[in-house]
């Protein structure tokens, strides 16, 4: 796939190049890896290209280093489960704690991301919101007694130490459909300290959009596949991204028609070629046939 000309400037001149996914920075670490062996080198320095959150949490750690009294930055394990023991603090039985952890960390992250704590300190009159109101305070207070803190509002930490680090020159923004308030500001304070913050440019297609409706989801799948291989055989570079809602549920079916569609060869168990396609979603590693094999007969 062709690069555009902001990115290959940014290659260029060693700006940090920041990400929305951590599938976008690999997929554009992968693209310089070959333009230098393109240019012939065999060796190069690795480029600053990183998603969000690793560089967000990177510039944590380099203040931390220079302040021995920062707070421990949670991973979001030991986040749900001080959610989860606010839950249990509760004098009301709250039903499956371990998903309303995830729930209370999620919209306790959305508050933080839209500068919107304050809100807090009004009565919302729901059961639920006055309940989670309470758990965020207990949770505030909890991390404050054990130098803690979420993830949440972690870009305000990061604006609020930009003196004490080492700034780059130049950041360019790839791939984000829209920046919270949080980033926005983030990416203020950056640019009140002189670096050059820019968002990259999207391609925008003049192809006609089509909208083509089946009665039964494996249809839908299957006429998908087949499309995805006419665009493959008409130009075998090229790079097609495929967006379904609640991927995880429907994974197995994907994989067995995109197989059997894309790679019909690849049905054979002697085969080792490797497949044309790949699931930006990870797979639990209790779902790997193996694992799964190893833990059925050990019940």
């Amino acid at each position: 796939m062709k690069i555009a000309a902001q990115i290959s400037q940014a290659f260029a001149s060693g700006a940090t190049i920041l990400t929305a996914n951590v599938r976008a920075a690999r997929w554009l670490q992968r693209e310089y890896g070959l333009l230098q062996r393109a240019s012939g080198r065999r060796a190069w320095t690795t480029p600053p290209i990183e998603d969000w959150e690793t560089w967000l949490r990177r510039q944590w750690e380099a203040l931390m280093l220079k302040d021995g009294a920062a707070p421990l930055l949670l991973t979001s394990l030991q986040e749900r489960s001080v959610w989860a023991r606010m839950q249990r603090e509760d004098a009301k039985l709250v039903v499956s704690p371990a998903s309303m952890a995830a729930l209370a960390e999620s919209a306790y992250a959305l508050l933080s991301d839209y500068n919107a704590q304050e809100e807090r300190r009004h009565t919302w009159g729901k059961l639920d919101a006055e309940r989670f109101r309470g758990w965020a305070t207990r949770f505030e207070q909890e991390c404050a007694r054990r130098n803690w803190m979420p993830r949440a509002g972690l870009e305000a930490k990061v604006a609020a130490g930009l003196l004490h680090t080492t700034l780059p020159q130049e950041i360019l923004l790839v791939g984000f459909d829209r920046l919270t308030p949080a980033q926005n500001g983030l990416l203020q304070a950056f640019a009140s300290r002189g670096v050059r913050v820019e968002v990259a440019k999207t391609n925008q297609s003049d192809s006609a959009t089509e909208f083509l409706r089946l009665p039964v989801l494996l249809d839908e799948i299957t006429a998908c596949a087949w499309w995805t291989r006419e665009l493959v055989e008409e130009n075998p570079e090229v790079r097609i991204g495929i967006i379904a809602p609640d991927l995880g549920a429907i994974r197995s079916q994907i994989e067995r028609v995109f197989r059997r569609v894309l790679m019909p060869e690849s049905d054979d168990i002697g085969a080792r070629q490797a497949m044309p396609f790949e699931f930006s979603l990870g797979q639990p590693l209790a779902d790997t046939p193996v694992i799964r094999a190893a833990l059925l007969l050990r019940r």
